[in-house]
């Protein structure tokens, strides 16, 4: 117990038992310093303040331009940075984004030069099947063929719906929240929804197994949901069918 007494000695601190000295006055002494110094920091950065603030009240006409201007600059800079990250991020979501290419196709020369990012069927399966880089591929179609869908009592025309392989689930990372994945469309008449638009024809209930009939001739049946594409995604749809149907070739 004799140990841990403390006393003080001539100024200086002394543990009982112990032979080295601490002096008490000098750690007094920077205490204070410090506490001077950030003392000192407070009211220099309040006089700034102050004579800031009296010269903006002084020149109120030409600081409210400074302050608009500054504000307006950083606003536009802030909105142009958003906008360049926001494109060079787009389609960067896919996990193999770097090696995902879009087949074009470039006709004419010089100003007369024209890309197109159409092309005909059988490049993607040729290509796989002759290329070795080529791992897999994807081909997308517009629909030319159907306009108003059908569910019981509730009739669609503005869905906005496109042909596609199998493989699109597997190229891009759009994965099934509903479904099979490795076999999104089970048969030809096999069709994918979007979050949304199975919200809008089914409401709450399970929509896989469901029948949407198109232009009351051919019957879709529901085999998989995924979640809505993203903003910033160059794929948006909300009905996805099977490219290998028996419509197309």
């Amino acid at each position: 117990m004799e140990s841990n007494v403390r006393c003080i000695v001539n100024g200086r601190l002394r543990m009982a038992g112990e032979s080295q000295d601490v002096d008490f006055q000098d750690n007094m002494n920077m205490a204070s310093c410090w506490w001077c110094f950030g003392t000192s920091g407070f009211f220099m950065f309040r006089n700034y303040f102050k004579t800031a603030w009296r010269h903006l009240m002084k020149n109120k006409f030409y600081s409210g331009i400074n302050i608009l201007g500054l504000s307006v600059g950083l606003a536009v800079g802030i909105i142009i940075l958003l906008w360049v990250q926001d494109e060079l991020g787009f389609d960067g979501f896919h996990k193999n984004a770097a090696n995902i290419y879009r087949l074009e196709i470039r006709g004419g020369t010089g100003s007369s030069k024209q890309i197109f990012t159409i092309g005909v069927a059988p490049i993607g399966p040729l290509a796989k099947q002759q290329l070795p880089a080529v791992i897999d591929q994807v081909r997308l179609m517009d629909n030319y063929y159907f306009s108003l869908y059908k569910y019981q009592d509730k009739v669609f025309g503005d869905e906005n719906t496109v042909f596609a392989d199998p493989s699109l689930f597997s190229v891009f990372d759009f994965p099934l929240i509903k479904g099979d994945n490795s076999k999104p469309f089970p048969d030809d008449n096999s069709v994918v929804l979007t979050q949304t638009a199975a919200k809008k024809f089914f409401g709450s209930t399970d929509p896989i197994g469901k029948v949407i009939i198109a232009d009351n001739k051919q019957d879709f049946v529901v085999s998989g949901v995924i979640a809505d594409f993203p903003k910033n995604s160059g794929i948006q749809r909300d009905m996805i069918k099977d490219r290998t149907g028996s419509i197309l070739v």
